[in-house]
């Protein structure tokens, strides 16, 4: 019954990716950066076409919208930006896209939590040039020493200071390219 509800969930998230790629994002739909706020215009505002080519993909999993969306306008000079509003969603635009840098939330509804598939990503080895910073309301010390543990880049708690968010941020995408 287990694998018939995953089979049926991935079929839903193919059928919404395919249908967000034939029409304008909604708010709700995964989307690159430059559509900021559900909004299709050029790619990351401000940044030529060809330089923002050369961004990196950055991929924020989110069930919260308002973070969602703080993310993709404070990183739209720094990466293209996917979203994805749950831990399913997130692996298949993992699969699709191969993100550079994923900012992942632990505690998302109705799927495995974000250190769960951070653990199994890991364990599998299907990334391995995908650096994870967990973004999270989950702040006790074994939550942190799990994602750590389990090769996030980065372990961030809810709530946040954004400038504190956007300097960790910038530093793992600047290693990356170091």
């Amino acid at each position: 019954l287990g694998q018939m509800i995953h089979a049926l969930i991935d079929a839903c998230i193919d059928a919404r990716i395919s249908a967000a790629s034939a029409q304008p994002a909604a708010d709700s739909q995964p989307h690159l950066q430059g559509q900021a706020f559900g909004r299709r215009s050029a790619p990351t505002i401000g940044i030529p076409v060809a330089q923002a080519a050369a961004l990196p993909v950055m991929l924020v999993v989110d069930d919260d919208e308002t973070i969602r969306s703080l993310f993709q306008e404070m990183f739209a000079a720094d990466a293209r930006i996917l979203t994805a509003i749950d831990t399913y969603q997130a692996l298949k635009l993992m699969r699709l896209h191969q993100p550079e840098l994923v900012l992942l939330d632990d505690i998302m509804p109705n799927c495995i939590s974000g250190l769960r598939l951070l653990e199994d990503i890991r364990r599998t080895a299907e990334f391995p040039n995908t650096s994870v910073i967990m973004i999270t309301a989950s702040d006790s010390d074994a939550d942190r020493e799990r994602g750590l543990c389990a090769g996030a880049a980065d372990y961030i708690t809810k709530p946040f200071e954004p400038q504190m968010v956007a300097k960790r941020v910038r530093s793992v995408l600047h290693q990356m390219h170091a």
